[in-house]
This record gives C-alpha cells, structure tokens and sequence, in this order.
C-alpha cells in the first residue's frame, strides 16, 4: 500500500510503500476519492489519526471506468442533432416518453403524434455525442437498448452506429441495423471499441430512409447508452 504521511505544516511526505497491515490496525476516519500522487487517476483515500498525524493509504484504483452514460432522463443535452425531415424541417429525433428500457424516457427517430417516420419525402438525422476520452484507456465497449420498427427491405431505413475520431470529419460504422428488431421489447446490444483505443472519438446515432416510401413505421428509439473502459 502507499502510504503519504501528512507534517504538521499540512504538506504530505513522499509516498512510501507499506504491507497491507501497516495501515490495517488504524481506526479510519474517513474515505474519500482524489489524485493524490497526480498520476490523473482516482487514489482511494483513507484518513486516520496516528499521534497527532494523518495516515493517507493511497491505493490507486485499476479496473473498468464509465466514461459516458446517459439514460436520457435529462433530456437531449448531449447531443447534436442534425439532418432534415425532408419537408424543410430538422431531423426528426426527439425525446420520448412512448417506449424506454429504464426509467421513462428515450431518444427517438420520429415523429411523436404519428409514432412513424413518414413525412412524405426522404428524411435523415443523426444524435452526436460531445468529445468522448479513450486516450488513457486499454479496451472499450459501447453498450445500448435499442427498439426498431422499419420497412422489410435491408437497403432503405438503415440505422448506423458510427464513431469518429476526427471531429466528424469521417464516420466508421461499428453496428449496422438493417432490419427490425425481434418482439415487443427493448433489446441490449454491445459493441467492441477496443479498436478506438488511445483516441478521441465521437460517438453517433444515425437514420436515413434513403426514399420517401414505406415510412410509416415506428422507427428507431434508442436508451441507457453507456461507454465503459479499461483502465491499463
């Protein structure tokens, strides 16, 4: 275990490392996170009385990391939403209340007083994320509930999973949905980014009819995104 021994100046002493019992006979004040040997990774922090001083045990914590989550109950504030519903309106994604996996609301692509994509003409849109971290990171993976009701055809209504790493510059689709999903619920999806590891990325939800026919379905509604990573 490291140990930091903090001086009655209030300055802590350089780490020395220490057998698990050393600390194990104090009787802990307190528990607390922070970076205490600034190496930018989270110490688990244990404060303790020791004849007028204070014992930090730092030990600094290794293993998975949630490095973005939204379960869109806040609403749409992370993302941006772009494209067009063909008619000279935005893209039709919206939050919705009418179909979620957890808690009560999703990110949907449609219409909400229809519960269908038909506008007519052509549309397409997709929800971007802001700048997502991976750059300290030794594997990912992208997880997502996901619920779509299309058109038979596997090349029109496409929905895409796609990641950027230069600002949207460019998309990689990770997962394609060519047809709908099977029964009534929300189904979980995992997708490995270990192949965006050490990079910034962008992660986006895409739709694009590709033709103004055979609209009228449900759509795409999407919940509980989660990106999880490896600490090395």
């Amino acid at each position: 275990m490291g140990v930091y021994l903090q001086q009655t100046d209030g300055s802590l002493k350089p780490e020395e490392l220490y057998a698990i019992p050393y600390a194990s006979h104090y009787n802990p004040q307190g528990l607390d996170l922070r970076d205490i040997n600034a190496d930018l990774s989270p110490d688990a922090v244990i404060a303790d009385s020791n004849n007028g001083l204070v014992v930090l045990s730092s030990a600094t914590t290794t293993g998975s990391a949630e490095v973005f989550f939204d379960d869109l109950e806040a609403g749409l504030g992370n993302w941006i939403l772009e494209g067009s519903d063909g008619v000279g309106g935005p893209a039709l994604w919206t939050h919705t209340q009418h179909r979620f996996s957890s808690a009560g609301s999703a990110l949907y692509y449609g219409k909400l007083d229809t519960l269908d994509y038909n506008t007519g003409k052509r549309n397409f849109g997709s929800a971007t994320t802001m700048p997502i971290d991976l750059t300290t990171m030794s594997d990912a993976h992208l997880s997502f509930s996901h619920f779509l009701r299309k058109e038979s055809s596997q090349y029109y209504d496409i929905a895409r999973v796609q990641v950027s790493t230069d600002e949207g510059a460019s998309w990689q689709d990770v997962y394609v949905v060519t047809q709908s999903t099977a029964g009534d619920e929300m189904q979980r999806i995992d997708v490995s980014l270990a192949a965006y590891i050490g990079q910034m990325i962008r992660l986006r939800f895409s739709f694009d009819t590709r033709d103004a026919l055979y609209n009228d379905y449900e759509g795409w509604v999407i919940d509980d995104v989660l990106i999880e990573a490896e600490r090395p």
